[in-house]
């Protein structure tokens, strides 16, 4: 005696093409009397079942007729030959009758359909089987549950629970999200665009296009969010939408397909929320102990549950024809003795919440019943929430902004971002976190490096708060009101004013001893001199042609004087000859014209000097046309300058946005690069204590200028549940905020940048004597006069020099005279004593 046996042909794939249609389903042999062969057929098309399909029968169905009749000799002389057709298209005409002369004649006994479109076509036919008892063969048909009954139970379901909220003629309400995919013909949704008359958006689910159409509904304001969706696409929107934390009581959803009430969470993704209603076929409990975990495989469960009475009818030689209720998974049907089986009702379980807190509260059928316990939305307190946020990754993004945030010195640009960062903020959010339990945290970079500004659309870290993509934005960003519209803000951290940072020149030592000179050019000052030299040759020329009475003119003595008209005025006596005092008197004309021209100009360089020079106010800073300034870009800073009611502050942001090529500039590293630019001067507006920072870690920079006091906090999603923690935090820990403020910002001497010129000029400037106190904007100091002290003291060194010179020159002289006078002394001595001729 043979034993019975289940076998199963793989899977063949069709997309409704003749050949692939006629070896679809193989011929078997035909019945003889010792052997029996029942054949199966399950034709699907939509998600790929073959194998649980045939899973489900050799785990389930096939047993059972064991346990039923283990002694029945036909189970013994009978096999059992499952064939499963996956459609990818529906078939045409030709296709379908191919496939109906294939099932006809290879003796199928049962075949079950999902694509209500081939039912009609199919019956046409029924073909003759030789199974004692079943002479034709049947079809059963699971096809998903119409549009039209499916929005019938989400609309109870969804105005029940908008009856039991706290105000149910909002017109919030009234408004929806859908997700839906390609199965399902939107025109058909009218009784749920008729119920939502305030608006009913769809999104037809892409895996790719999950996190923007959340965003889009987190935007639009919708709290009811309705996905009828496969469990795989369910899992990932599922996934997506923990991300972007909209699973808080803000939203409701309503699940159909996804079947999220049949397992957890990814294991690092948990949530205690209960605003989640699925509404899938059977009880959980069940369908996890036949391991169900999508819709097609419950409605494939269900199929081959109704053909298991038929089959152990038959198998186990049963005189009781088939006559009974069969309540399956989807619903109930009524098994005929003929093998015909008509669905008595569509049956939706209706469960509230997810993981641990997921119950059922009701049950709809489509024959009128529905019954679903009144539950309220119940109160999210903090602790819940916490608890979440405990047990699940925790996102924080967040800015380099030295010492705000920034980089540890020494550690691997490959370790974790967590390990790698430091600085007052980052440092502040650790303490935080440890003390809250949470420890299952990591950091993220903003990707635009932006704080966040409005322009049509929010940007930087306020557009990733208001997406939800983060769970705290651990930067120090300024508290404001339009921001405050869009996210929450935890109590400030730290106030802090806005200043002006800009590098002062380190200045030429040289030029600033020689000050005296600069009123005028070299060309100017060369001309002067050969001014002078040419009148004194005029004067010392015209004095040999027509010598002045009384006073000697030559070339030296004309020098001398064309030098002192020029800088003491008249001296001595003036030539007395009418040429000559032509020519003096032109040259006093000359004189008086360039010293008019030296005071002048002296004094607009010293004061032009002293305006460029100071720089201490917004004012200041739009009067110096030296300097270029600029802001870093989507900052509170942009926003104050182009609000303000103040029109200096609005014509500072007109030449910053409008004029300077480096008004906005991308960071501050950015405009630090630009401040080393000597060509051209640069001022930065940003936030006081990092301008402070700035000043103390880079060579000859200025901070200057403070005004408006702004606080800083934390950010933290709109509607977040757990705010009240981290502001208790705040509070308990604001004696560290300012040691973690004293310690980031306060850089020790001895770790400040070395900025000591070693340069010629550098070295001139440290010896030069420094003001002993103060000095006031535009006065005249030590370093302007010390040239004119200077050439003093060349020119009395030079003198000295002369005078030695001369001594010495005139001793020699007199003492060439000396031997002169005694040579002919003693030449006459001896002449003396020579004998005369008379003698």
């Amino acid at each position: 005696m043979t034993t019975t046996k289940f076998t199963s042909t793989s899977t063949v794939t069709t997309t409704a093409t003749t050949a692939a249609v006629t070896s679809a389903l193989p011929t078997t042999p035909p019945f003889n009397n010792e052997t029996y062969l029942i054949s199966l057929a399950i034709i699907w098309n939509g998600e790929d079942v073959s194998t649980e399909a045939k899973r489900q029968f050799a785990s389930y169905i096939f047993p059972s007729f064991a346990a039923a009749c283990p002694t029945s000799s036909r189970l013994n002389r009978t096999s059992i030959n499952l064939v499963v057709v996956q459609l990818e298209t529906l078939l045409n005409l030709d296709d379908v009758q191919i496939l109906q002369n294939a099932l006809s004649v290879s003796n199928y006994l049962f075949t079950g359909l999902k694509s209500s479109p081939l039912t009609p076509l199919l019956e046409t036919v029924l073909s003759n089987t030789t199974v004692p008892g079943y002479y034709l063969m049947n079809y059963h048909t699971v096809a998903p549950m119409s549009l039209t009954l499916l929005q019938d139970a989400l609309i109870k379901v969804i105005d029940q629970r908008i009856q039991e909220s706290s105000n149910p003629a909002d017109r919030r309400n009234y408004r929806a999200a859908l997700f839906i995919d390609d199965s399902i013909d939107i025109t058909q949704m009218t009784q749920l665009f008729r119920y939502f008359r305030y608006g009913l958006i769809f999104f037809r689910y892409t895996d790719s296009s999950a996190d923007e159409s959340l965003i889009s509904i987190r935007q639009s304001g919708i709290i009811n969010i309705i996905v009828v969706l496969p469990a795989v696409s369910g899992d990932k929107l599922k996934l997506a939408a923990f991300k972007l934390n909209m699973f808080s009581y803000n939203y409701r959803w309503f699940v159909h397909r996804a079947r999220w009430v049949n397992a957890n969470f990814d294991n690092r993704m948990v949530t205690y929320s209960t605003n989640v209603t699925s509404m899938e076929f059977g009880r959980v409990h069940d369908t996890l102990r036949y391991d169900l975990r999508t819709t097609s495989e419950v409605l494939v469960f269900d199929l081959e549950s109704i053909w298991q009475p038929y089959l152990q009818q038959y198998l186990c030689d049963e005189k009781t024809p088939v006559n009974k209720t069969l309540r399956g998974f989807s619903g109930s049907f009524k098994l005929n003795p003929n093998g015909s089986v008509a669905r008595l009702n569509w049956r939706l379980q209706i469960y509230r919440g997810l993981e641990a807190k997921k119950h059922q509260i009701g049950e709809w059928t489509s024959d009128g019943g529905f019954n679903m316990l009144p539950y309220p939305d119940p109160a999210r307190t903090p602790g819940l929430s916490l608890s979440e946020l405990k047990l699940n990754p925790f996102n924080i993004v967040t800015l380099i902004i030295p010492p705000y945030v920034m980089y540890k010195s020494g550690v691997s640009p490959e370790a974790p971002l967590r390990q790698r960062l430091t600085g007052m903020y980052i440092e502040l959010c650790k303490e935080i976190l440890a003390d809250l339990g949470i420890t299952d945290y990591d950091f993220f970079l903003q990707p635009d490096e932006a704080f966040g500004v409005f322009n049509k659309t929010w940007n930087g870290i306020i557009r990733t708060m208001m997406d939800g993509r983060a769970h705290l934005a651990c930067a120090p960003v300024t508290i404001e009101t339009s921001r405050k519209e869009v996210v929450s803000f935890t109590k400030p951290l730290h106030s802090s004013q806005q200043s002006i940072l800009y590098k002062q020149p380190p200045g030429d030592p040289v030029a600033e001893m020689f000050q005296f000179l600069q009123p005028l050019d070299t060309e100017i000052w060369l001309t002067i001199l050969g001014v002078l030299v040419y009148v004194a040759i005029v004067l010392a020329v015209m004095h040999k042609i027509i010598p002045n009475q009384g006073i000697k003119l030559d070339l030296y003595d004309s020098l001398f004087f064309s030098f002192a008209e020029v800088v003491q005025g008249t001296s001595g006596a003036v030539p007395n000859q009418i040429s000559g005092r032509i020519v003096v008197a032109f040259f006093w004309f000359f004189t008086l014209f360039l010293l008019l021209t030296y005071i002048a100009n002296y004094a607009a360089f010293r004061l032009l000097d002293g305006v460029q020079q100071q720089v201490d106010s917004l004012q200041s800073l739009l009067q110096n046309s030296a300097f270029e300034f600029g802001v870093i870009r989507n900052t509170v800073t942009v926003t104050l300058l182009q609000t303000s009611t103040f029109v200096y502050m609005q014509q500072i942001y007109s030449l910053l946005a409008d004029t300077f090529p480096n008004g906005l500039v991308h960071n501050e590293t950015y405009a630090l690069q630009i401040m080393q630019n000597d060509s051209f001067r640069y001022a930065l507006i940003g936030d006081d204590l990092q301008n402070k920072y700035l000043a103390e870690t880079q060579c000859n920079l200025v901070n200057t200028g403070q005004f408006y006091e702004l606080k800083s906090a934390l950010v933290l999603p709109p509607g977040n549940e757990y705010g009240k923690y981290f502001d208790e935090q705040i509070v308990l820990m604001s004696n560290r905020i300012i040691e973690l403020q004293q310690k980031f910002f306060h850089v020790p001497v001895e770790s400040r940048k070395d900025c000591t010129d070693r340069t010629f000029l550098g070295y001139v400037k440290n010896y030069t004597p420094k003001n002993p106190w103060p000095v006031k904007s535009g006065a005249l100091t030590l370093t302007n006069t010390l040239g004119i002290a200077m050439i003093n003291l060349f020119g009395c060194i030079f003198a000295l020099i002369l005078s030695a010179i001369e001594r010495s020159f005139s001793r020699l002289l007199q003492r060439r005279s000396e031997v002169r006078r005694k040579t002919q002394v003693a030449e006459a001595y001896a002449m003396a004593q020579r004998p005369t001729m008379l003698e």
